[in-house]
C-alpha cells in the first residue's frame, strides 16, 4: 500500500495498526514531513517523490491520495503516474475538494482545483481507472465550520504554534461532532469528494 502525499504519516500510522498490508510505503514532495513520518511508522518505506514528475517503479495493490491530487501543478500527469503505480485490479482511494461553489480566495492562493463526480471520474478514467464509488462529505457541520474559518473566525484560536491541552480537547470534540456528517453523504452537498477507483 502506498500513500501519496503522506505528509507526517498519520494515515499510514493508522493503517499499520490494522496489520493488513505486507508492505507500507509513503511518498511526499518534501523531505521535511518525512522525517517525522519515519519516526511515527518505522516499518514503512518513505521516499521524496513529485507525482507530477515520475512514478515509482513498484506496483501497489492500494494507493491513497488524500487532498493531494487537487493541489498538484499537473493533475493529468499525476493521474497517469498514480495509474502506472497500481497493479492490475488495484484500487486508488482519492480525496479532493468538491464543487466550484465552495471555492474561496484560499483556492487561488494555494492553487486548489475543485472537482465534481463527473470531472474526477473523467480525469482518472483517461488513465484506465474505473469509478467504484464516489460520495461527498462535509455537510452540514464541517461546511459551516469551514465557512467560519474562511471568514476569519480562526483568529480566535491565537497565534501560538504550541498545541495546548484545551486545543487538543476541542479538536477531539470537533472530530466527534463531524461524524454526524456521515449521515448526509447521500445529499452530495459536502465540501470534500471521496472516490474509490479500480485499475481495469
Amino acid at each position: 500500500m502506498l500513500d501519496v502525499g503522506c505528509g507526517k504519516g498519520e494515515l499510514l500510522a493508522g493503517i499499520a495498526k490494522l496489520g493488513r498490508f505486507a508492505r507500507l510505503s509513503g511518498a511526499d514532495v518534501s523531505e521535511v514531513p518525512l522525517e517525522q513520518a519515519r519516526l511515527k511508522v518505522p516499518q514503512a518505506d518513505f521516499r521524496v517523490v513529485d507525482i507530477c514528475q515520475a512514478a515509482l517503479a513498484e506496483r501497489f495493490d492500494v494507493i491513497t491520495c488524500m487532498m493531494t491530487l487537487d493541489l498538484v501543478d499537473d493533475e493529468e500527469l499525476a493521474a497517469q503516474h498514480l495509474s502506472e503505480m497500481l497493479a492490475a485490479g488495484g484500487h486508488l482511494l482519492v480525496v479532493v475538494q468538491h464543487l466550484e461553489h465552495f471555492g474561496s480566495p484560499l483556492d487561488k492562493r494555494y492553487g486548489v482545483k475543485r472537482h465534481d463526480r463527473q470531472s474526477l471520474s473523467e480525469l482518472l478514467g483517461r488513465h484506465g481507472l474505473r469509478p467504484v464509488k464516489l460520495f461527498a462529505w462535509g455537510f452540514p457541520l464541517f461546511n459551516t465550520y469551514y465557512r467560519l474559518l474562511d471568514a476569519g473566525a480562526s483568529d480566535a484560536v491565537g497565534k501560538s504554534a504550541v498545541r495546548s491541552r484545551m486545543f487538543r480537547i476541542a479538536s477531539a470534540g470537533l472530530l466527534t461532532l463531524f461524524r454526524f456528517d456521515d449521515l448526509f453523504t447521500w445529499t452530495a452537498r459536502g465540501r470534500v469528494l471521496f472516490g474509490a477507483f479500480e485499475k481495469t
